[in-house]
């Protein structure tokens, strides 16, 4: 470590000047200081490759998600344009019937042929996986796969049951697409069970008193 020369000299004008030689850096400060800028270089560095990452990352999966909407419109439209496809003879067979209708004249030979496309339509349907269903009277109502539409009050089937089915339901595999509309069948009438009981005795009571009362005026 060098170590500072004091001393002073005097000049013509007859004042001094001071003569301590400035103080040389050391060769461990110089070390520690240059260690802390490639510290703080090679921490820029990493922040730099860091936000590089991200920004990459980021459009990354920006693509990707308008990619995976992308292949899902596709996918639907496949899927809805195979479905068309396969009811589009159907419909024609329709087309085909209703050109005739006002010619025909075995109504039930016609009705016969509309019972038919009726069943190419169901396998269509089948085709794809939609199935039709309808609980049967007596079966417990259950709100998952069942409407209740009206109530109807009967002692013939138990409480909470299905007492009629107005329109079937249709499932798509597992999943109900549409609920079957029921009838509810009820035991008593909803207001019946709300309403209290009155005891016949209460109401010849207050016609007791009312009668006192009048006896007094």
């Amino acid at each position: 470590m060098v170590e500072k020369k004091h001393g002073k000299r005097e000049v013509p004008d007859g004042t001094s000047e001071d003569t301590t030689e400035p103080a040389e850096a050391s060769p461990d400060a110089e070390a520690s200081e240059t260690v802390g800028i490639e510290e703080l270089q090679a921490r820029s560095r990493q922040r730099d490759e860091f936000l590089d990452l991200l920004q990459r990352t980021r459009a990354e999966f920006s693509n990707y998600r308008k990619r995976i909407e992308r292949e899902r419109l596709e996918w639907t439209e496949r899927a809805v344009g195979g479905f068309v496809t396969r009811l589009l003879p159907v419909l024609d067979d329709f087309d085909r019937a209703l050109a005739h209708a006002d010619e025909a004249v075995d109504l039930r030979a016609f009705v016969d042929g509309v019972r038919l496309l009726k069943q190419n339509i169901d396998e269509v349907l089948r085709s794809i996986g939609v199935e039709p269903f309808e609980p049967d009277p007596a079966d417990p109502f259950d709100p998952a796969c069942h409407e209740a539409m009206t109530v109807e009050i009967t002692d013939e089937l138990p409480d909470q049951t299905v007492s009629e089915v107005l329109l079937k339901g249709y499932r798509l595999h597992d999943r109900v697409l549409r609920p079957a509309q029921v009838k509810v069948a009820r035991s008593t009438p909803p207001e019946s069970e709300e309403a209290p009981s009155q005891d016949p005795t209460d109401v010849q009571d207050a016609g007791e008193e009312e009668d006192t009362s009048d006896a007094d005026v």
